[in-house]
């Protein structure tokens, strides 16, 4: 799991520390003791039954979305949250001064187009956040601003579309129970 190391310090730093699986991690739900692998029948029938109702549902889930797909958005982080607060944490160091030379530096990865987008975010303390309408392919700001265009190569709607595609194959549904049967051992 990663950790901020000597914030306040000019050595300020991430690191990362083994979390210790704990075999006595179980619910408890009126002080009894619950085996999870007793529910996995359950859970099985729950799931078979989710995946049905979508598949046989599939084009009417698709045609609201399309009736609202004017003012519905995806939010987009261009980066981690976890890498912006490191950003933060060293921007608002004293030895950086608020530089930004310094964030011109950290953010230097992505296209100038991003980067002229997230520094002043980032110089008031706050995390930029990007978003783009579901039919479209553009990377949009704040007061809907085009950031680049063409950012995405397919849509949020043609991933969804494919994912309730995909809930219509035995195959795939399959995989999916094997890994929650295998998640719950």
């Amino acid at each position: 799991m990663p950790y901020i190391k000597n914030d306040l310090t000019d050595r300020i730093s991430f690191s990362y520390r083994q979390i210790k699986k704990n075999i006595n991690n179980h619910a408890f739900p009126s002080a009894k003791k619950i085996d999870r692998k007793k529910y996995k029948t359950d859970i099985e029938i729950g799931m078979r039954l989710g995946y049905q109702a979508v598949s046989s549902h599939r084009q009417e889930i698709l045609d609201i979305i399309l009736q609202n797909a004017h003012h519905l958005k995806c939010r987009h982080l261009a980066r981690h949250t976890l890498y912006y607060t490191w950003v933060l944490y060293r921007f608002l160091h004293p030895k950086n001064k608020k530089c930004e030379k310094f964030l011109h530096h950290v953010l230097s990865n992505l296209p100038e187009k991003i980067k002229e987008y997230e520094i002043p975010f980032l110089k008031r303390a706050n995390i930029p956040v990007c978003y783009h309408f579901i039919l479209k392919k553009d990377l949009m700001g704040y007061h809907h601003k085009v950031i680049m265009e063409d950012y995405f190569k397919d849509s949020a709607f043609f991933w969804l579309e494919k994912k309730l595609t995909d809930v219509t194959y035995p195959k795939f549904i399959e995989h999916r129970i094997k890994e929650m049967k295998r998640l719950i051992l």
